[in-house]
């Protein structure tokens, strides 16, 4: 540092501590102390000790407050002396003592005040400074110019030691310099030196002028420190030892033997390189101004020359073929529109296209978008409907255009045209599919089923009347009863009547009997993954007489009529059912019994579904309606045990049931005015069925003053197996005829273990009519509610 900034910034720092001491003394001139007192203030870099007779010596340092850091009352006694001690930290030097009485400063470490005798009126305050010496060679931060010496070097007045001297200024010590007089501002190496005294080859020229600093060794050299073979006169970059052409123009591409393209003539045709545009003539070819012979001249610069070149004006810069003709030139097709801007390079001949290069029917197979059958969130049902759909679209579009289609195919074309156009959006072409798909179709044969399920349980519960009496036991002579174990006839039955004044119970029947009855069911499938929800409503009405040939053998024939109603949300399935059954029953012991049936059905369907959805075309809606008819055969076996106790029938019960039938094969077709699209052919399906069923029945017959009434109930276990096509087929009815993908849908068995369970009353009453009613409900069953309700009237009349 400077002298005169470090006598500066020493006057700042007494300035600061005077006006500092001031601030503490102020209060206390001019006033009389009975004892002298000096306060010591330390700024930083030391501390102070104090000592002071009868005390212990004390230490100030730049923590201690003023009022902490002072002498005690004194004097002990005359003549005392106070001893302050300036003690600096390690790297710092003592600088002065200043006092607040405005005396010179001392600087000497060692002061002392005294000896003090008496009273002692003023008070002083010393204040202490220290300087830092950070590398502790004895000259202060301030004024050393050397701040880092090392430990224990001797040094001069300005805080250097030998081994930081550097003569030069060129930042390498004096006692490492290889070159001691670097000329000012050059810049040295590790060793000092700077280009200007270098001399790398040692050829007597410093780097810093040397043209040619690998010169040889003991070559000669000129000023600039080149040898003969290091010169290149034209500067070519080939030594003119070696240079064949020795004066080479500028930038004029020289090679290995120093020569330019315009002194060079490689096929020797006259022109030079850098004139010829055809560099390799043939030999002894006559060649142009421009050096090319005739076999060489392009005249569209193609790349092909004009003796080969069929596309002689190929616009500069397009790519070429072997024949010299660009895409842009180009017609592939032959219609008459250029590779380059054809947008259907394989026009069929003879086709009209658009300034584009594509057909009609280009244009519309251009406008589909991607396959149907490729969308995400498709059922397995609507994947086979999609693949059906990408199969017939194009086909129809391609075979339109070569001849008239059918009002049904065009409506199937413009609906399938529509749907996969890239402007429809995949939820529109999800929400089409699922409206289109003929799901619905498979409840075909679950209507059957039910219908003859049902249509077993009617004459079940007939024979049941009959074997508890209701068919032939109150009905008077010819029928019977069991209570406990005894055959009661029914004149037995009459008689009491007569004794309870039921006299009009009616006269004798005979074997023969006649009965009415009607079922009425309502159903609810719940949404599933492979069917949508519908509900169903049935009814059922069997007529039938039956004849006892005795008390223990019976048998019968029933005609029963029936429909069932589907109703989906967008479609409609009705089936209407005739059939025949053929029953009989045997009561083997006083409580065991079996009961067989066999059956035969004709069934009729009628079918309806609405299609609505929207597309890239816009609302689609339309009404599809179809017909069919098929038949079935039945046959059943029901086996029990029944207890009587009293009034009381109870026992097990076991039942198999069998169905065995078919659905012929139909089409559909639309409502007058709608589109024709999506009209499908269905084909035939077969479809099987056994029930096992093991249950128990119990019943009290109960006698009244107008009859005898007999409620009962039965609880069974059910065990369905479905056989059969697992699939029903469809195709697109207006795809083209021998063409079209089947479409497949796949038939959705309902869960085959559940309960059902039927509570039922039935009674005789006067003039040979009997009748029951029954609710059956179905529990248990995935995604299937059941419940109905039997309705059974009889009448027994002696023939």
């Amino acid at each position: 540092m400077l002298l005169g900034t470090s006598i500066l910034c020493r006057a700042l720092k007494r300035l600061i501590a005077s006006l500092f001491i001031w601030s503490v003394a102020a209060p206390v001139f001019g006033q009389v102390i009975a004892c002298p007192t000096i306060s010591v203030i330390v700024v930083e870099g030391g501390s102070v000790t104090i000592e002071q007779p009868g005390y212990t010596t004390q230490t100030c340092s730049p923590q201690s407050s003023p009022s902490e850091c002072k002498t005690a009352c004194s004097p002990q006694s005359p003549g005392d002396v106070f001893t302050f001690t300036a003690v600096p930290d390690p790297n710092w030097q003592f600088a002065e003592w200043q006092s607040s009485n405005n005396a010179s400063p001392e600087t000497t470490e060692v002061i002392t005040r005294g000896p003090f005798s008496g009273t002692y009126v003023d008070l002083e305050s010393l204040q202490v400074f220290f300087q830092l010496d950070t590398d502790g060679d004895g000259v202060i931060d301030d004024d050393d110019q050397c701040p880092n010496t090392p430990v224990g070097a001797i040094v001069d007045s300005a805080g250097c030691a030998q081994s930081q001297l550097d003569a030069d200024g060129d930042g390498v010590a004096n006692s490492i310099d290889q070159c001691p007089n670097t000329p000012t501002f050059e810049t040295a190496d590790a060793q000092g030196c700077s280009p200007s005294q270098k001399d790398t080859d040692s050829d007597g020229v410093s780097n810093a002028i040397d043209e040619c600093p690998a010169t040889p060794a003991g070559a000669v050299v000129d000023a600039q420190g080149c040898a003969d073979s290091q010169k290149d006169e034209d500067s070519d970059g080939v030594s003119d030892a070696d240079d064949v052409c020795p004066a080479t123009p500028a930038n004029d591409d020289p090679d290995a033997e120093g020569c330019g393209a315009t002194q060079r003539d490689t096929d020797a045709d006259g022109v030079s390189d850098a004139a010829d545009l055809c560099p390799a003539t043939p030999e002894g070819e006559a060649v142009d101004a421009d050096g090319c012979g005739a076999s060489q001249k392009d005249g569209d610069s193609d790349g092909v020359s004009d003796a080969l070149d069929q596309c002689p004006q190929t616009p500069l810069g397009e790519a070429v073929d072997e024949n010299g003709c660009s895409e842009g030139q180009r017609d592939d097709d032959g219609d008459g529109v250029a590779n380059a801007i054809d947008e259907c390079a394989a026009t069929p001949g003879g086709k009209a296209v658009n300034e584009s290069g594509c057909s009609a029917v280009q244009e519309q197979l251009a406008a589909l978008g991607g396959n149907l059958v490729d969308l995400d969130g498709l059922t397995d049902d609507d994947r086979s409907l999609a693949g059906a759909i990408d199969d017939a679209c194009p086909r129809l579009i391609i075979e339109g255009d070569e001849r008239p289609l059918s009002p049904g195919q065009e409506d199937l074309r413009r609906a399938c045209s529509n749907l996969k156009s890239s402007n429809s959006t995949s939820d529109q072409q999800l929400a089409a599919l699922a409206s289109i798909s003929p799901q619905l179709l498979t409840n075909r044969t679950d209507a059957v089923i039910e219908t003859a399920s049902r249509q077993f349980e009617q004459v079940n519960q007939r024979l049941n009347r009959i074997k508890g009496g209701g068919g032939r036991g109150v009905s008077l002579a010819g029928l019977t009863l069991n209570f406990a174990g005894e055959p009661i006839s029914g004149a037995v039955l009459e008689e009491a009547a007569d004794q309870a004044g039921v006299s009009e119970l009616g006269p004798d029947f005979g074997n023969w009997g006649v009965y009415l009855q009607g079922d009425l069911d309502i159903t609810e499938r719940r949404d599933t993954d492979a069917r949508r929800q519908y509900d169903e409503d049935a009814w059922l009405l069997t007529v039938g007489a039956d004849y006892r040939f005795g008390p223990t053998l019976h048998a019968g024939l029933a005609v029963s009529f029936g429909e069932t109603e589907s109703d989906y949300a967008d479609a409609q399935n009705d089936s209407e059912t005739t059939a025949l059954t053929l029953y009989g029953g045997w009561q083997f012991s006083d409580a065991g019994f079996i009961d067989v049936q066999l059956g035969w059905a004709d069934d009729d369907y009628d079918m309806s579904r609405r299609v609505a959805y929207q597309d890239a075309g816009g609302d689609f809606a339309a009404t599809y309606r179809g017909a069919s008819s098929g038949e079935h055969m039945t046959a059943a076996v029901n086996v029990g045990y029944m207890f009587n106790k009293g009034g009381w029938r109870f026992g097990p019960t076991a039942s198999y049931f069998y169905l065995d039938g078919e659905v012929d094969a139909y089409q559909e077709e639309a409502d007058a005015g709608a589109s024709k699209a999506w009209e499908l052919s269905i084909g035939e399906s077969q479809f099987e069925k056994s029930i096992l069923r093991l249950g128990l029945q119990m019943d009290y017959a109960w006698l009244t003053d107008f009859g005898v009434v007999i409620p009962g109930m039965m609880l069974h276990f059910v065990d369905e197996s479905n056989r059969g096509d697992q699939l029903t087929s469809a195709v697109l009815a207006n795809d083209l005829a021998g063409f079209g993908q089947r479409i497949d849908v796949e038939r959705e068995f309902l869960d085959g273990q559940y309960w059902d369970a039927s509570f039922s009353v039935a009674g005789q009453f006067a003039y040979g009519f009997s009748g029951f009613a029954s609710y059956r409900i179905t529990a248990a069953r995935d995604g299937y509610q059941h419940r109905g309700y039997t309705l059974g009237l009889r009448w027994d009349q002696a023939f």
